[in-house]
């Protein structure tokens, strides 16, 4: 977020293998400040028998070439026949700048191994992401992304976005073990920022993400 040049609001909807119960709606907001930037954010996903749901404040700042950020949820899962359950949730990341075309950024989801709820066994998942992109020319970003989750192997994600003039990006990308590719692109009409993402799976079909962000103070 300490990344973010101006204060903005944001709505995004993500539908994957054309399940209803697989959509996720979220929104929120980022608020630069002299002393960093804040943010909120809401989100739910699931459908009618499981569902879950989130709200989550965040602060960032810029120290020397690192931006930091970190971020509080509270986490609430509904499952149909078992009730309700929640608990806090932390995250916590950064980026760092290592040369002028070279960043590199690491991300903790759920810091704090917390349970689905106070009296549940089972955790949240709890994922590393670390990163580095290159800007390879004016136009084209090359990124490179691992994941991991604790229990489970490593994911590695490489992707590549190109600046056509100056308002639209194309986007593709591959996950190399489970064979999916992603495409998207990029739109930037003055205050807003429309994003669209889609990846296909071999199995599972395709899943749509689209986004929308606008600006509304200039700094």
């Amino acid at each position: 977020m300490a990344q973010v040049e101006e204060s903005q609001v944001f709505v995004a909807y993500d539908h994957r293998m054309g399940l209803d119960e697989l959509t996720t709606l979220g929104a929120g907001g980022v608020w630069k400040t002299d002393a960093g930037a804040w943010g909120v954010g809401v989100g739910t996903y699931g459908g009618e028998h499981f569902n879950q749901q989130t709200l989550g404040l965040a602060y960032s700042n810029k120290l020397g070439i690192a931006s930091l950020g970190l971020k509080v949820n509270y986490f609430q899962t509904n499952i149909e026949g078992f009730g309700r359950g929640g608990a806090p949730l932390v995250e916590f990341g950064g980026v760092a700048e290592l040369g002028p075309q070279v960043l590199f950024g690491a991300h903790i989801y759920n810091l704090t191994r917390a349970r689905m709820g106070r009296i549940s066994e089972e955790f949240l998942p709890t994922v590393i992401r670390a990163g580095i992109s290159f800007r390879a020319s004016e136009f084209l970003l090359v990124s490179v992304e691992v994941e991991k989750e604790i229990y489970l192997d490593p994911l590695v994600k490489i992707g590549l976005e190109y600046a056509v003039q100056q308002k639209i990006d194309l986007r593709t990308g591959v996950h190399p073990q489970a064979g999916q590719l992603f495409f998207g692109i990029g739109f930037r009409p003055r205050r807003y920022r429309i994003d669209y993402a889609m990846a296909q799976h071999p199995q599972l079909g395709f899943t749509h993400h689209f986004s929308i962000n606008l600006l509304w103070a200039e700094r």
